[in-house]
């Protein structure tokens, strides 16, 4: 799937068509129920930023980062009223790794309930990761696209298409749609 060598005109309208369908896919639950964890799927300093902002309203949800970046790591950690619910994960280099990995440092239990933080356009393919990997997660998206230049807009649609398209084919996701499901009848299929 070279796409992204394609004639402009041809990338630049799957990216039309595709980007939308990414982006919104997943929409933020209401805040109002318990959660046990929030998870941070790859680096970015929004990322990092909003899960310790979520950490201020979920006083007893344990935060788990899965993060390469000294300055996310610094980020993290400069919160000192938070230190001892603050797990982070530093070897992944994949989405499917960011899941396994923090699967095996969390223990997601039946009934937990997680958020997931993550960009717009990768949650779909985050959120399907983290599901197989166990956790009841729900999504919580950041960081709308719009803010993305065109030409980094694309290939990052390209990116997140092609790794759909490989998990599941390789068996690390058990559906192209984890937005559309229910976070437990996702983890029963």
């Amino acid at each position: 799937l070279l796409i992204s060598g394609a004639a402009p005109v041809v990338r630049d309208g799957l990216v039309g068509i595709f980007r939308p369908a990414l982006e919104d896919a997943c929409q933020r639950p209401p805040l109002a129920q318990h959660f046990d964890g929030v998870l941070v799927a790859g680096g970015g300093l929004y990322r990092v930023n909003e899960a310790l902002r979520l950490a201020r309203l979920l006083p007893e949800a344990r935060l788990y980062f899965s993060v390469n970046s000294e300055s996310e790591i610094r980020l993290a950690l400069s919160q000192p009223d938070l230190l001892s619910r603050i797990t982070i994960e530093q070897n992944a280099r994949t989405t499917y790794e960011n899941g396994r990995n923090l699967a095996a440092l969390a223990q997601p239990q039946a009934g937990d309930k997680w958020l997931l933080v993550t960009s717009r356009i990768h949650m779909p393919r985050a959120l399907a990761v983290f599901r197989a990997s166990g956790f009841d997660a729900l999504p919580w998206p950041v960081d709308h696209a719009e803010t993305v230049p065109p030409k980094t807009a694309g290939q990052a649609v390209l990116h997140e298409l092609a790794g759909l398209l490989a998990y599941r084919a390789l068996g690390r996701i058990d559906t192209l749609s984890a937005c559309h499901t229910s976070a437990r009848s996702a983890s029963t299929q």
